[in-house]
């Protein structure tokens, strides 16, 4: 669980809710979306204009980090579950920006900088 003060929240929901670990993700801002991994042990969180990659087989290590990939806040990161070499973040910039990971993440690379708004919702 992301919070609006940066910290990232780990549980247990086995039998019972139980606390693992908290750490900060992000300084002086709310992380906006977070997205688990469907066969690695990786997290994505947002905050602001920042991404960040987190390992929990290495303590919750910040892997990789991918800083002002956009103007504005970013709303929603996502990873394929087509294609799980590959994630994607929204903003609130009304671009889509579509990330290629090679070899277990270990180099991520942006495969498509700017893409056309894909929804626009009107409230």
């Amino acid at each position: 669980a992301g919070t609006s003060d940066g910290v990232i929240h780990v549980y247990n929901y086995d039998n019972r809710i139980q606390k693992l670990r908290s750490f900060r993700a992000a300084s002086d801002c709310f992380i906006t979306s977070m997205a688990v991994h469907l066969t690695h042990p990786y997290v994505l969180s947002s905050a602001y204009h920042c991404i960040k990659l987190w390992d929990w087989n290495k303590g919750w290590k910040c892997t990789q980090s991918f800083e002002q990939e956009h103007s504005d806040t970013i709303g929603q990161v996502a990873f394929n579950p087509m294609d799980t070499n590959i994630f994607a973040s929204a903003s609130d910039d009304q671009t889509v920006k579509v990330y290629m990971g090679f070899y277990f993440f270990a180099d991520w690379k942006v495969l498509l900088s700017t893409v056309h708004t894909l929804l626009v919702v009107h409230v």
